[in-house]
């Protein structure tokens, strides 16, 4: 228990779920779509960048970044404001696609996480440099898999013609549905504390 803040809290899902658990929960959300959902769910959703919101020093237990820093134009400047806000001993935890993962290896440019909107890739490596040197120690970072649909996995191998065309019959019948679990690798969760 604590005060959470969940920086790119999106619809406020997160925020609401952390709240039924009595969580003094926080959201920031540049998105006005999501910024209006996520006030319906939380009252305190702020929809502007972070340092323009001026928490006070020491502020939160916990801070999330759910699949952002890897959009963020200035990540220093980001992770500088965070350890600013978080009490001493404080946690940080976040996950972003990690570019040395084995399907990222595989598949190369044709990656699914290689897109405009992607500023930045980490790899487990230049992940822990960033933080580090923004004032964190990184505790842990570990993978987890996804339940995915047979079909919609089938459209990571568009790229490749022969092998789309193959398992694309797939799609048209009832195997197509399956659900599976897996981990590629492809996205880490990072848990890091205040120095």
């Amino acid at each position: 228990r604590g005060k959470l803040l969940d920086i790119g809290c999106s619809t406020g899902i997160f925020l609401e779920i952390a709240k039924e658990r009595e969580w003094d929960v926080y959201g920031v959300e540049l998105s006005k779509w999501g910024y209006e959902k996520a006030k319906k769910r939380i009252s305190n959703v702020y929809n502007k960048t972070l340092d323009k919101i001026k928490f006070e020093d020491n502020s939160f237990d916990v801070v999330t970044m759910w699949d952002l820093i890897e959009h963020l134009t200035d990540p220093n400047k980001e992770l500088k404001e965070i350890n600013r806000i978080l009490k001493n001993d404080g946690n940080l935890i976040l996950t972003t696609p990690n570019i040395n993962g084995f399907f990222s290896r595989l598949t190369k440019k044709n990656w699914w996480a290689m897109v405009r909107m992607h500023l930045f890739y980490f790899s487990p490596k230049t992940i822990t440099k960033l933080l580090e040197k923004n004032g964190f120690n990184v505790i842990k970072i570990k993978s987890y898999s996804r339940t995915i649909i047979l079909k919609y996995a089938i459209e990571w191998f568009k790229p490749y013609k022969g092998a789309y065309k193959l398992l694309s019959m797939i799609t048209k019948s009832k195997i197509g549905d399956l659900k599976f679990k897996i981990d590629t690798g492809d996205t880490m969760v990072v848990y890091a504390k205040k120095k």
